[in-house]
């Protein structure tokens, strides 16, 4: 069950930072960095996201202005294009491109992942219903950088996966890249 007290935006202080391009990009995706801290009673907790968003690229090559800046953001645009392209009945004119997500241990396991994005969503002022999110589970070590292969990354990734399946968040065509399935879903709780 979801901790109305963790979920609730009043306890929520969102700071965002949008970096000008510099490298790749085309000035279609611009890289940002969040962090939300999650303030309750008993303690205070955060939360970091990053990764590139887009405005007005209802007709821009979004697969190739990701692929301008790394390996990370290529697979997140390309998924995102695809996104757009096979939803004709979505007008998708922006897009999220998580790159990192990171959530204190005291709040995993409350399913507040998608609360997480929403946050971003609305801070950003995107339209949910015509903005493509994508993102790509990758367990990381508490030194940081990802795992290496090996059963505790197999059962870190599972676990990570299950926590976005329950967040509503899917498999994109059973790529390893997930996304946020366009409304309709209950948007009321998110408010």
């Amino acid at each position: 069950m979801l901790n109305d007290e963790v979920s609730a935006r009043d306890y929520w202080e969102t700071r965002v930072t949008v970096h000008r391009p510099i490298d790749g990009g085309v000035d279609i995706l611009r890289a940002f960095s969040c962090e939300i801290e999650l303030a309750t009673d008993d303690e205070r907790a955060g939360a970091f996201i990053s990764g590139w968003i887009g405005w007005n690229v209802s007709d821009e090559d979004i697969a190739d202005a990701a692929d301008a800046i790394s390996t990370d953001a290529s697979g997140l645009g390309a998924i995102a294009a695809e996104i757009r392209d096979s939803h004709p009945d979505h007008w998708v004119d922006s897009v999220l491109l998580i790159d990192r997500m990171f959530l204190h241990e005291s709040k995993r396991g409350k399913r507040l992942t998608r609360l997480l994005i929403e946050e971003v969503v609305a801070f950003f002022r995107l339209d949910p219903y015509s903005t493509a999110i994508t993102l790509q589970p990758e367990p990381q070590a508490k030194s940081g950088g990802p795992l290496p292969d090996g059963a505790e990354r197999d059962a870190a990734l599972a676990s990570l996966q299950s926590a976005y399946t329950s967040s509503g968040l899917s498999p994109w065509n059973g790529s390893p890249i997930w996304w946020r399935p366009f409304p309709p879903y209950d948007l009321e709780g998110l408010r």
